[in-house]
């Protein structure tokens, strides 16, 4: 029979390939597996250098918020030595003010029965520096002000465990470490937030201590320069008799 030998080959062909030999869909499960372990590792190297990228972005702020702490501290000084600076001002003004006063009692005295008597004229009185003598109870910031810079609240409590060494050789254990160190450096930048809170706080009760003194030491030396007019004045009419 001249088929015989057709069929015979094609029954042990389709037994071959139901035992395994030469099956194609083998190779294709393992190069689904190989192609889906890529996948993670692409996406696991994606995440790593995410996970860096942030990190570089916190440290950033935590250097800004430090320079800005740094320049906070010297505008305190700054402030704090006008303040110390308005004072000393406003104490020459007194010593200016006595020797005035005995300027213009000299002048009163002075052209006899050829000049009328002449008294200065003065509006207030010249009391010296308030800056030191400010209600610091009426200063100091309000609990609302607090409460709205956010410095009435427990500290942030430090977290605790989780900064443990990981295995750098792994893209795990790098984004794990990477983790702890954007932790790490949240917790400092937190810090100093609070501290710039505070610092603010601080030169809001300097500003509000000193500009009473500032409109007090106006006023003073806008009086003594209308005196020292008026005494010019008087001097130069004796000077022409």
């Amino acid at each position: 029979n001249p088929f015989d030998s057709d069929e015979e080959e094609s029954t042990i062909s389709t037994n071959k390939s139901r035992n395994g030999g030469g099956n194609p869909f083998d190779d294709e499960g393992g190069e689904e597996e190989e192609y889906v372990n890529q996948a993670v590792q692409d996406l696991e190297k994606y995440a790593l250098k995410k996970s860096q990228d942030t990190t570089s972005t916190i440290k950033n702020c935590v250097r800004v918020a430090e320079d800005t702490m740094g320049i906070g501290v010297q505008t305190l000084i700054t402030l704090h030595d006008q303040g110390i600076q308005i004072e000393r001002t406003h104490e020459k003004a007194v010593d200016i003010d006595q020797h005035l006063s005995r300027g213009e009692k000299l002048l009163g005295s002075l052209g006899g029965v050829f000049s009328k008597t002449w008294k200065p004229k003065k509006t207030k009185k010249i009391t010296g520096p308030m800056i030191g003598r400010a209600d610091n109870h009426q200063q100091k910031e309000s609990p609302a002000d607090r409460e709205a810079l956010g410095l009435n609240g427990e500290p942030m409590k430090k977290r605790s465990g989780g900064s443990g060494m990981h295995d750098q050789t792994t893209v795990r254990g790098q984004l794990d470490a990477e983790r702890d160190t954007q932790d790490n450096m949240l917790e400092e930048l937190s810090t100093a937030i609070s501290q710039m809170k505070e610092m603010s706080m601080d030169l809001n009760v300097e500003i509000k201590r000193q500009a009473p003194g500032i409109d007090h030491l106006s006023d003073d030396i806008e009086e003594l320069n209308s005196r020292v007019r008026g005494a010019n004045v008087r001097g130069q009419r004796l000077l022409r008799r």
